[in-house]
């Protein structure tokens, strides 16, 4: 059976499998399943055929507009599991060298009717201090292309407070960087449209440095060890 997602979200689970499989030398499917998250086999259903199956399931997202924006069930379902697979990639690395700690409302691995602020993970550092932090992923290139990011105002905000680590990857060019919140230039946009017509912060890339994601493993130590 063919996939009924569209080719931007078919676009989406070859490099997150991609991703995955430079981080941890896993297949997308596999690690999905070997993670052991509730509804493994349902969730990559999900990514390869864009149909849900589970009608208790497909109600619940269906009714989470607020969350979705215009993205249907089906793309909301694939955004969530593939994002979820991509941070467990990456704890699977940094937790072999440091104390981590998933912080996120959907750590559990199942869909939520509400979100919250907290940060994606917690890493421990060289100096014995925690450190929140934040992943936010790019399929298209984006930021690389126009040279800016853009997070909900709540969230960033609440990122600033706690001097967040941002860790971005870029899945089209193999690219990631990191920054702590607050850092770059930034400014604020009342009402964003790709964000449902929420209000964001617009932050300035110009000036980040982009690694290769095959490097992630050792500058990641780095940063979190000690060169």
């Amino acid at each position: 059976m063919g996939s009924m997602l569209g080719e931007q979200y078919k676009k989406k689970v070859v490099l997150t499998d991609d991703f995955v499989r430079t981080l941890v030398g896993e297949g997308l499917n596999d690690f999905i399943v070997s993670r052991g998250w509730p509804a493994a086999e349902e969730y990559v259903k999900i990514i390869k055929t864009g149909t849900i199956d589970d009608e208790s399931l497909l109600k619940l997202i269906e009714s989470l507009r607020y969350l979705r924006d215009s993205r249907t069930a089906e793309e909301y379902a694939c955004d969530l599991i593939l994002g979820w697979a991509i941070e467990d990639a990456v704890v699977l690395v940094l937790s072999s060298y440091t104390r981590i700690v998933r912080c996120s409302a959907d750590r559990e691995r199942v869909f939520l009717q509400r979100t919250n602020t907290k940060p994606d993970l917690i890493v421990q550092t060289a100096d014995n201090e925690y450190t929140p932090i934040e992943i936010v992923v790019d399929f298209t290139g984006y930021w690389l292309r126009e040279g800016r990011l853009h997070i909900r105002h709540e969230k960033y905000e609440e990122m600033k407070k706690s001097r967040c680590l941002i860790i971005g990857f870029d899945l089209l060019n193999k690219k990631f960087f990191i920054f702590e919140a607050g850092w770059p230039p930034e400014k604020v946009i009342d009402s964003h449209t790709p964000y449902g017509g929420k209000k964001v912060y617009c932050i300035d890339l110009k000036n980040i440095p982009f690694y290769d994601i095959s490097d992630f493993k050792e500058i990641m130590r780095d940063v979190f060890c000690g060169a």
